[in-house]
């Protein structure tokens, strides 16, 4: 359900805002099914062994992380969000980013 609502959020700001969801440790076959049932458009890591989640400290999922543009973490948040709630915190990091970039 939580990736339906990251699906929806990539649709929705498609062009502002860069949208990756990384899937840990789970059979790469299931995850492709999965992807093509629930028709995701979002792209789709998938860390077969957990490292990439270890290197970014993602200890429980699901884990949002908020970047600028160039790689600099704005904030993070750990477990299922609303759609509004995850909709607030992109917005945020658009006025944030916007803010950034007018000096």
């Amino acid at each position: 359900e939580q990736q339906d609502l990251v699906d929806a959020a990539f649709r929705r700001y498609r062009g502002r805002v860069g949208f990756l969801s990384l899937d840990i440790r789970d059979d790469r076959d299931t995850v492709r099914d999965l992807i093509r049932q629930r028709g995701w458009e979002v792209p789709v890591g998938w860390d077969h062994d957990g490292a990439v989640g270890s290197l970014y400290g993602v200890g429980l999922c699901p884990t949002f992380a908020y970047v600028f543009p160039g790689g600099t973490l704005q904030s993070a948040s750990i477990g299922e969000l609303t759609t509004a709630q995850l909709s607030d915190r992109v917005d945020r990091l658009l006025d944030a980013t916007a803010r950034a970039e007018r000096g």
